[in-house]
């Protein structure tokens, strides 16, 4: 069977959330050491719900309990509570976090349904150790049923609610016959939903999500807490900057920022190298926000000529689910995320990205008439 048809079958495969959960608490049961690798790009959904799980675990009384990374954490995450409990494995070589994770009964990814966001930019060992068999995997998530979902290896947890967090909280922690939630857990979890919701103004929000929510404060979580996770004043001043570069097409209802070698010389000299970490507040404020534009598009050239992209739209009405529009399309391998939040790879730069992109939704409204 090829590739693409064992996608196929897999994809075909019927999805039994409550067997999944099952599965994975009868695991999380019996692991004694246990490593959580948060995803990439970070945000407090992946930190929160990374640390509420190594918490949780602690407490379940297991003999080793690691939260780690395989990518550095942003400057933009120094004030958020309990981040330097997070090792970091970024300048690890794929053998040696082979040899690291070799020390643990379990591996548990979350916040991602794509590998590379979680494993690091090369892992085709690292997948191959797992593919074999040689560690048992819990995918924890709320991206919709993508790469990591579909690895049969992989007992995976995951459901579109409002973030991760839901989903650990909601499937996990309430079915445990362990069910130790302390004040620590709480801020944890909340935190993270706070952060995934956007203040929970996004369209991912529902009437469970506000009952954990609830849950959670009753349980001890501070709201108040989320107001000393401070922004970082690079990541105002790169609002500043993006707004006069960001172009608009308002047939398609289209804004978007292309950000090309020669623009990212100038982010680094007014930056640093790490001007990427500072992109999040103009997606969460700019993209999407502007009165008839309801596709917000950011992307960035690579060295190699290709480019990745990211969007942020609105979810009601004829708005096109982007995910769907790309899925498939020449020059774009890979695409993943929500309906409003998402991202992915495309062949090309970034002005052929939006080429692309622009010629889908002619089509798409189009075929709307």
């Amino acid at each position: 069977m090829d590739t693409d048809k064992a996608q196929d079958t897999l994809k075909q495969k019927t999805y039994d959330i409550e067997d999944a959960t099952k599965r994975a608490n009868d695991l999380l049961k019996h692991a004694k050491k246990v490593l959580i690798l948060c995803s990439s790009p970070p945000d407090a959904d992946s930190f929160g719900t990374g640390l509420a799980i190594g918490e949780w675990l602690q407490k379940s009384g297991k003999d080793e309990v690691q939260v780690a990374s395989r990518y550095p954490i942003p400057d933009t995450f120094v004030d958020f509570p309990g981040i330097e409990e997070i090792k970091i494995l970024a300048e690890l070589t794929e053998e040696e976090f082979i040899e690291t994770l070799s020390q643990y009964d379990l591996l548990i990814v979350e916040d991602t349904p794509i590998w590379s966001k979680v494993l690091g930019n090369e892992y085709d060992k690292i997948l191959q150790y797992l593919r074999d068999g040689q560690k048992p995997v819990i995918h924890i998530d709320h991206h919709g049923n993508q790469e990591i979902h579909h690895s049969d290896f992989v007992i995976s947890v995951s459901a579109e609610l409002s973030s991760t967090a839901e989903v650990f909280y909601t499937y996990l922690l309430r079915k445990s016959e362990t069910l130790h939630i302390d004040t620590k857990i709480a801020d944890h979890l909340y935190l993270a939903i706070v952060g995934d919701t956007g203040y929970f103004a996004y369209e991912n929000v529902s009437a469970s999500t506000f009952a954990v929510a609830s849950e959670l404060l009753e349980a001890g979580a501070d709201h108040d807490k989320w107001h000393d996770i401070n922004i970082h004043k690079n990541a105002i001043d790169f609002i500043g900057w993006a707004i006069q570069k960001t172009r608009y097409d308002a047939d398609l209802k289209l804004m978007y920022l292309v950000i090309t070698p020669k623009e990212q010389e100038e982010l680094e000299q007014i930056f640093g190298t790490d001007w990427l970490d500072y992109n999040h507040y103009y997606k969460a404020v700019v993209l999407r926000k502007v009165r008839g534009y309801d596709y917000g598009i950011f992307v960035y050239d690579q060295p190699d000529g290709t480019s990745k992209f990211s969007w942020r739209t609105r979810n009601y009405g004829e708005t096109a689910d982007l995910r769907d529009l790309l899925a498939g399309a020449e020059h774009i391998p890979q695409v993943g995320g929500h309906r409003g939040a998402g991202g992915g790879t495309c062949g090309l730069n970034g002005d052929g990205f939006i080429d692309i992109l622009k010629n889908k939704l002619r089509q798409y409204f189009d075929n709307l008439t």
